[in-house]
C-alpha cells in the first residue's frame, strides 16, 4: 500500500509539475506574442449641440457626457496601443509597459473649442480627443476628425498584428473662400502595424484618389504628446523640449505677438510659400516653458530630417516619429496653449487649454497651402512610432533607435576629467546589441573606444563613458563613429560625429624644434602622447627614423608621402633624424611631463 501511495504521489507530482510547466510556458508564449482584443473606450467631454450636418450649434455646458466607444487593443510585451475608429480613425493611446506611462494625449475632460470669431474650424468647432490622427482633406483638423471611420484586420498572428482605419470623403460638401476643397473622392487609410520582440509600431498612411480628375487637398497627421506622462493625468510638465532638426521656424507673430520677440530673427527665404509671420532661430520655443501663450510655429523652410518629437526631461522619456519627411511630408507644424496651460481649470468648460504638444505632419509645408493628388493616384508612406528613455537630446534616429554622443572635457589634469559618452535607445528591448565606439584622428588613426554587447532594458538608456586617458586619446581633432548591430548580426545604426580632445593628457612640448625649423615649408611634426604626428606640405617625400640615445635605431619610415601618426616607443628622450632630397637634419626630442 506504501508502495502503491507512493508511486500515485509520485506520480501526481510529476504531473503537477508538468502542468505548472505548460502553463509557465503558455504564459510567456502569450507575453511574447501580439495580441488583439476588442474594449471599450470611455470619453468624457462637455456637452455641446451639433445638428445633423455635423456643423457647431451650442455648448458647453457643465454637464460632461461619458461616451463608451468600441477600441481595438493591440499589445506585445512592451506597448498597448488603442485604436479609436468611431471617432476620426485615432490611435487614442500608446502605452508603455516598462516604463509605466503614458506617451499620447488623452483629453479628459475634453470640451468643444471654436476659435476667434466662431469660424476657425470647418464645423465651426473642434473637440480634440487626443492621440495620433489623420487630418484631411481640409487644413486646421480637416472635416474627418469626428466621423466615424471603417476599421478592418488585415493581419492577427502572433508575430505580428496590423489594423486598418479608412475613410472615404465623400459627404459634407462646403466651400467657402477657406475651405476650397468640397468634396475630393480621396480615401484615406492609416494602418497601424505592431509586430512581437519591438517597442514600436508603423503608422502607414494612403491617401487614394478615386476621382477621374487631379484634386487638391491637404492631409497632416496630428500627433498630441505627453511622452512619459502618467495615464490617469496625461500632460506634459514645463521641463519638456521638442526635438525638431530644424535651425530656424516661422512664427505666427502676425496673429500672437508675443511670438515676434521669442527668438532672434532670421531672414525668410525667396520662392518659399508662406502665410506670414516672421522667421527665427527655432532655439527658445523648443523648450514648452518658453511659450508665454498659445501659438503656432512652422518648421522653415521644410524639415528634411527623418525624425521628430519630444522629451519629458523630467521623466528622461521621450517619444519619437520616424518618417522620410523630405520625400513626403516636409511640412511641421508645432501648436502648444502655452506654458500655462499646466494650470488649466478643468472643471471649467470654457477653459480650453490642455497641456500637450501637438506636432503635426503635412504633406505641404503650412496650413492652407494645398498639395497636388493625381487622378486616380496613391501617395502611401511609413511613420514608425517609438519611445525613447535616458536621453536628454537626439543628435539621430532611424526606425531602430535613438542616440546621443558626445566628448565632454572639464579642463582639468585630473584623470576623470575628460570622457567619450554615448546614449543609445532602441525598439528591441531585452536584446544584446552589439556597440562598436571609435575616435579616428586626421590621420586615420582609429582609438577603439568600445568594442562588445550590451542589453538594452528598455527602461534606462544604453551608456557609454570612456575615459580619454584609460584609452590614451591625445588631444586633437577626430570622428567619433558609432555602429550598432542587433542581435541577427544586421547594422541598424552607423553614426559619425566631428568633435574636439581638448583635454591635454601629458602636456609635452620638443624642446628643441627650432632646430628643424627649416623644415617648416615641407612638413609640420607634433608629438601628443604616444604618438609623433607628422603632417606633409609638399610633395617631396620625407624619411623619418628614430634612434635612442645610444644610437639604437627604434622606427625607421621612409618616403613617407601623405600625413603618418608613428607611435613612439617607451622611451624618455629621443633622437629624431628627419631627411629628404635636399638634406639630412637631426634634433633631440625630449617629453616633458
Amino acid at each position: 500500500m506504501r508502495n502503491t501511495l507512493s508511486a500515485s504521489f509520485t506520480t501526481r507530482i510529476n504531473y503537477l509539475c508538468m502542468l505548472a510547466f505548460v502553463c509557465i510556458f503558455q504564459s510567456t508564449v502569450s507575453l511574447l506574442a501580439v495580441e488583439l482584443k476588442d474594449s471599450t473606450y470611455t470619453f468624457r467631454c462637455y456637452k455641446y449641440e451639433t445638428n445633423e450636418g455635423q456643423w457647431f450649434v451650442s455648448g458647453p455646458t457643465n454637464e460632461i457626457v461619458s461616451t463608451n466607444y468600441p477600441v481595438k487593443v493591440i499589445e506585445n510585451e512592451y506597448l498597448r496601443l488603442v485604436l479609436l475608429p468611431d471617432y476620426g480613425g485615432r490611435l487614442i493611446s500608446c502605452y508603455n509597459k516598462l516604463t509605466k506611462h503614458e506617451e499620447l494625449y488623452q483629453a479628459n475632460p475634453a470640451t468643444p473649442y471654436c476659435g476667434p470669431g466662431g469660424r476657425t474650424f470647418y464645423y465651426n468647432y473642434l473637440v480634440v480627443p487626443g492621440g495620433i490622427y489623420p487630418t484631411f482633406p481640409e487644413p486646421e483638423h480637416g472635416k474627418a476628425w469626428n466621423l466615424k471611420w471603417d476599421l478592418t484586420v488585415v493581419k492577427n498572428t502572433a508575430d505580428e498584428v496590423s489594423v486598418a482605419m479608412s475613410y472615404l470623403d465623400d459627404k459634407y460638401n462646403y466651400v467657402s473662400e477657406k475651405w476650397r476643397h468640397g468634396i475630393t473622392l480621396i480615401r484615406c487609410t492609416v494602418t497601424i502595424t505592431l509586430k512581437k520582440n519591438q517597442s514600436a509600431f508603423t503608422y502607414n498612411v494612403k491617401l487614394e484618389n478615386t476621382n477621374p480628375n487631379d484634386r487638391q487637398y491637404e492631409y497632416w497627421t496630428c500627433v498630441t504628446l505627453t511622452p512619459g506622462s502618467n495615464p490617469d493625468n496625461t500632460v506634459s510638465p514645463l521641463n519638456t523640449e521638442m526635438i525638431v532638426p530644424v535651425e530656424r521656424a516661422q512664427y505666427k507673430s502676425d496673429w500672437w505677438g508675443w511670438m515676434g520677440q521669442a527668438d532672434e530673427h532670421r531672414q525668410p527665404e525667396p520662392n518659399v510659400p508662406w502665410s506670414g509671420g516672421s522667421v527665427h532661430s527655432f532655439t527658445n520655443l523648443k523648450k514648452f516653458e518658453n511659450w508665454q501663450y498659445e501659438g503656432i510655429a512652422y518648421g522653415y523652410p521644410y524639415v528634411t530630417a527623418n525624425f521628430w518629437g519630444a522629451i519629458n526631461h523630467d521623466k528622461k522619456e521621450g517619444m519619437l516619429r520616424i518618417a522620410n519627411n523630405q520625400q513626403h511630408t516636409p511640412g511641421l507644424k508645432i501648436w502648444t496653449w502655452g506654458k500655462n496651460s499646466v494650470n488649466a481649470n478643468l472643471g471649467d468648460p470654457n477653459d480650453c487649454r490642455r497641456a500637450h504638444m501637438e506636432m503635426w505632419a503635412g504633406n505641404s509645408r503650412e496650413f492652407f497651402i494645398a498639395d497636388n493628388i493625381k487622378a486616380n493616384a496613391i501617395r502611401q508612406w511609413d511613420e514608425v512610432y517609438y519611445p525613447t528613455v535616458g536621453l536628454s537630446r537626439v543628435d539621430t534616429a532611424n526606425n531602430d533607435c535613438a542616440l546621443q554622443v558626445d566628448y565632454t572635457s572639464f579642463s582639468s589634469t585630473d584623470e576623470a576629467s575628460a570622457f567619450f559618452t554615448a546614449k543609445v535607445s532602441s525598439i528591441y528591448p531585452g536584446q544584446a546589441l552589439s556597440l562598436r565606439f571609435t575616435a579616428t584622428n586626421s590621420y586615420d588613426h582609429v582609438y577603439e573606444l568600445y568594442n562588445s554587447k550590451k542589453v538594452f532594458t528598455g527602461k534606462e538608456a544604453i551608456t557609454l563613458s570612456i575615459n580619454q586617458r584609460d584609452k590614451q586619446v591625445p588631444k586633437g581633432e577626430y570622428t567619433l563613429l558609432l555602429e550598432i548591430k542587433n542581435e541577427s548580426g544586421q547594422m541598424v545604426m552607423r553614426y559619425s560625429k566631428p568633435v574636439s580632445v581638448t583635454f591635454d593628457l601629458n602636456p609635452i612640448k620638443n624642446s628643441y624644434t627650432k632646430n628643424i625649423n627649416s623644415f617648416k615649408d615641407l612638413l609640420g611634426l607634433n608629438i601628443a602622447g604616444q604618438f609623433l604626428y607628422v603632417t606633409k606640405k609638399s610633395h617631396e617625400p620625407i624619411s623619418i627614423q628614430i634612434f635612442d640615445l645610444m644610437g639604437k635605431k627604434l622606427i625607421d619610415r621612409s618616403n613617407i608621402q601623405k600625413n603618418s601618426a608613428i607611435r613612439l616607443p617607451a622611451q624618455k628622450c629621443y633622437i629624431l633624424k628627419v631627411d629628404n632630397i635636399h638634406a639630412t637634419y637631426q634634433t633631440l626630442i625630449t617629453p616633458e611631463q
